[in-house]
């Protein structure tokens, strides 16, 4: 397809893979290509106007008790036909080639097929049409310049759709053909009549006479009869030449009033255009001494009399002084009307009208024959109305489809320039370059010179969202760049709001724009700001700012085309943003290179410190008190324990001793005896005993524990037994593994397999397990929270199993039913400072150094599998030997 140019496809049925889609779819393709910037073609625009809409418009102006509305293309075939549509789309359709306008009315065919409009009368009917060409669109449907119509190749002849409105013989004629045949039989019958009276003249004279005069007052029944019949054919001849529902009203009430010599004759119009519908007078005819009855009425009043006719009756007042209706009277009395008659014009294209005739000079009787012709020039004004209507609905049609193909071509117009901007404004370097300011001001000028907008600025929001400043404004008349000026956002608090609910703000008239209000006496009519588009700046997902486009001027409708334009340039703006962080984060590295080199390596320093630091100090100057404080007072009173035993159970045989030598002891001595409940005193002396025994014994094997930990009586790197470590680091922990209220106790469940000693750092594997098994516990505790919470039971387990793998290496698998680890934080798990508990709870150290022991000190490994809600498991493995170290 040529550059700027538009195809149209023929008006027919819309196919799908080559079969015509059922059930039947009218459709119009309009198409327009889309080249760039090189000329070359890249697209096309296609856009299927479907023929429903203009089918259903046809099918409602269809007349039927009337006449008929179809439209043809220009080789004769039906596109739409209403009243017959097996005869449509002969032309797609094999059974109905033969179906065709020119078969069926070839002589209006002869005059149709020629003509681009107008109006004949054949034998055939009368027939009513005009033509549309997409290629003559009118020039005053847009300003734009039409580009070339490039038609389909396939049917040419098929553009220049005609439409036709189409009222048969019959219809014209149905009511004047009977009455012309009773005339006939009436001729006939006078006649005859008239040749038996002479005969007899002679013998019956008085009844010969008095058929005489029956015979000329039928007579001149008859000659009525046939000028009411002329009449009614003229009336109607005029009122249907015509197309233009204001002609044919002022045709039809002239003639009635010239013709049937009416004093008065008007048309009043029932308008539903509005909220509030009304009467209205529009046309008259009347005798030059009679005041218009057009302007002596006024709306309200013109009411009150012609809402009477809106049930579809007819009235007819042969003597208005005698009404009763006084309201009625006094209405009619303000036109003096003597006699009056009204008709009701109920059309099937819901217009509504009053024909009346009034007399004022005389009182008149209205006879039947005069109501019964102009119910007759009623129903030929209705046909007129009607027929007007469809043509005025149709033409409307076609002037629509004309002007949808105009804008069509309009909007391809600004969406190729539009693009063509923006691509250029893409590979502009500028906007890549970092100078923020500068990239403002390209994009201010190019959408002002572009939209022909008199001001368009930019405005940043400040860190806080408090207010906002222009960062650069454009004037198209001075062709001057400003910078500077702010707004707060407390004094304007709706404007900023509607930011949040919408990418644009798009006001045609600031001033009934609630939106803005706030804005328009300090900022928009200072300046004449009539229109407003602002497209909101989003810069990583949140909004920054505000491009404005200020039109001066007469206010004008913003586009949804220009709408889009000002969006994309607004995005182009964060792009010029992310160029400005980017340079400015460059120049910040640059800066700052050197002082990371050296701040990595102190960090390394500090790291190595950290670990070194963190490794059991406080636990190691702890043990050491402990084992100088409590060792040896332990030790001391474990000792004498045995001899207080032995000493006590000397004592208690000696008492037994007097009182089987001296059994009648002093009463004081007996009293004494039974209080102390002697028998009771033996046997909780030995619980006693047995009890301190026992507690000297746990304090020994805590102390033992803590310097096995700790190994402060150990060499730094040697051969040990791992179980003993883990045995010992449970012993410290075994405080938190007890039961306490709101939670059983926690099971540890040790599986140790046959390990050989093994060279490592003890104290710092000793950590390992502490860290380790401290942060099961706290899982565990967490998870029995939550199930408490859910109200169900749970027992916290704590498996340990030790195995060896890979020949020369062992593992240390420590398993606990807790909360488990998130996916999102899995990978951070090992990370320096990274802590998931409460502020206060954790340095977010442990599980780094446990790395660093693993896997830097001892040359292992430390895994960790994990699923929320399914526990944790930690795997350690470490060399056996101290071959196989390599970090050694």
């Amino acid at each position: 397809m040529p550059k700027d140019s538009i195809y149209i496809s023929v008006f027919d049925l819309n196919q799908e893979q080559g079969k015509i889609e059922r059930p039947l779819k009218p459709s119009i393709r309009l198409a327009a290509p889309i080249y760039n910037s090189q000329n070359q073609l890249q697209g096309i625009v296609v856009s299927n106007y479907m023929g429903e809409h203009l089918d259903q418009q046809l099918t409602q102006k269809s007349y039927r008790t009337l006449g008929q509305s179809m439209l043809l293309n220009r080789a004769g075939f039906w596109l739409i036909n209403p009243e017959e549509p097996e005869k449509e789309w002969g032309f797609m359709l094999p059974d109905r080639r033969q179906q065709t306008f020119e078969r069926q009315f070839p002589e209006a065919w002869q005059d149709i097929s020629l003509k681009d409009s107008g109006q004949i009368q054949t034998k055939e009917g009368l027939f009513s049409f005009t033509t549309f060409d997409p290629q003559n669109i009118p020039k005053n449907l847009t300003q734009v310049n039409i580009p070339k119509i490039t038609l389909s190749k396939n049917a040419i002849d098929s553009y220049g759709w005609k439409i036709v409105s189409y009222i048969s013989p019959e219809v014209l004629s149905a009511k004047s053909d009977g009455m012309w045949i009773n005339f006939l039989w009436l001729y006939l019958f006078f006649n005859g009549l008239l040749a038996v009276s002479v005969a007899v003249v002679t013998i019956v004279r008085r009844k010969n006479q008095l058929a005489n005069a029956e015979l000329e007052k039928t007579k001149l029944k008859f000659l009525e009869a046939q000028e009411r019949e002329w009449l009614k054919n003229r009336i109607a001849s005029q009122i249907l030449h015509s197309l233009d529902i204001n002609t044919i009203l002022e045709t039809a009430v002239s003639e009635i009033h010239s013709l049937l010599n009416i004093e008065r004759c008007t048309f009043a119009l029932y308008s539903t255009t509005t909220v509030q519908p009304f009467w209205e007078i529009v046309t008259e005819a009347k005798n030059p001494e009679l005041v218009s009855a057009i302007n002596c009425y006024s709306r309200e009043s013109v009411g009150k009399l012609y809402d009477r006719f809106l049930e579809g009756k007819t009235i007819k007042i042969n003597r208005v002084s005698t009404l009763k209706d006084l309201e009625l009277k006094k209405l009619l009395a303000v036109q003096k009307c003597k006699s009056f008659i009204g008709l009701t014009i109920d059309t099937s294209s819901e217009v509504v009208g009053v024909l009346s005739c009034s007399y004022s000079s005389q009182v008149h009787h209205w006879q039947q024959e005069e109501v019964i012709l102009l119910q007759e020039i009623v129903e030929q004004l209705a046909i007129a109305i009607n027929q007007a209507k469809l043509y005025t609905d149709t033409r409307q049609t076609a002037l629509s489809l004309q002007k949808l193909t105009a804008e069509l071509q309009h909007s391809r117009s600004q969406l190729i320039a539009h693009n063509k901007i923006l691509v250029e404004l893409s590979k502009n370097k500028i906007l890549t370059q970092g100078d923020f300011l500068l990239a403002c001001q390209i994009v201010n000028q190019v959408v002002s010179q572009t939209l022909e907008v008199k001001q368009v600025s930019i405005w940043l929001l400040d860190e806080n969202h408090t207010r906002i400043e222009c960062v650069d404004s454009y004037n198209l008349t001075t062709d001057e760049h400003t910078q500077g000026g702010e707004l707060k956002v407390t004094n304007y608090p709706n404007y900023f709001k509607c930011w949040e609910n919408s990418h644009l703000i798009v006001s045609n008239d600031v001033s009934s724009d609630p939106r803005i209000e706030e804005l328009l006496e300090e900022y928009l009519k200072p300046f004449g700001i009539t229109s407003m588009l602002d497209a909101v700046i989003y810069f990583r997902g949140k909004m920054i700012g505000v491009m404005c486009l200020e039109h001066i001027g007469i206010a004008r409708n913003w586009s949804l085309e220009e709408q889009n334009f000002a969006s994309a340039l607004a995005d182009l703006l964060s792009l010029a943003l992310e160029a400005r962080e980017r340079v400015e984060a460059e120049l910040q590295l640059q800066k700052r290179t050197h002082e990371l080199e050296t701040t990595l390596r102190k960090l390394r320093l500090t790291q190595a410190q950290i670990v070194q630091s963190e490794k059991m100090s406080s636990l190691g100057q702890m043990v050491a008190g402990v084992a100088h404080e409590i060792n040896n007072p332990v030790s001391f009173i474990h000792g004498n324990l045995i001899h207080a035993t032995e000493y006590t159970q000397d004592l208690l045989k000696l008492i037994e001793l007097y009182q089987q030598h001296f059994p009648d002891s002093p009463e004081d001595l007996t009293e004494m005896l039974e209080e102390l409940d002697l028998d009771f005193l033996r046997e909780d002396l030995d619980k006693l005993f047995k009890s301190m025994r026992m507690g000297t014994d746990r304090i020994t094997q805590i102390v033992k524990s803590l310097r096995t930990f700790s190994r402060l009586d150990e060499a730094q790197f040697k051969e040990v037994n791992i179980h003993e470590s883990i045995d010992s680091t449970l012993t410290i922990l075994e405080n938190r593994l007890r039961a306490k209220p709101g939670a059983s106790e926690i099971e540890v469940i040790k599986d140790y397999g046959q390990l050989p000693l093994i060279n490592c750092y003890a104290g710092e594997l000793n950590q390992v397990f502490m860290n380790i098994i401290s942060n099961a516990i706290d899982a565990v505790e967490e998870r029995n929270q939550q199930q408490a919470m859910a109200g169900e039971t749970y027992t916290g387990k704590i498996s340990i199993n030790t195995t060896i793998v890979r020949e020369d290496w062992v593992a240390i698998r420590i398993v606990d039913n807790g909360s488990g680890i998130t996916s999102n934080i899995q990978s951070k798990l090992f990370d320096p400072f990274f802590t998931t508990k409460d502020p206060g709870k954790g340095t977010g150290l442990g599980l780094s150094i446990s790395y660093q022991i693993v896997v830097k000190h001892h040359g292992g490994n430390l895994i960790c599998n994990t699923e929320s809600e399914e526990g944790t498991e930690f795997i350690i493995e470490i060399p056996i030997s101290w071959s196989t170290f390599p970090c050694v």
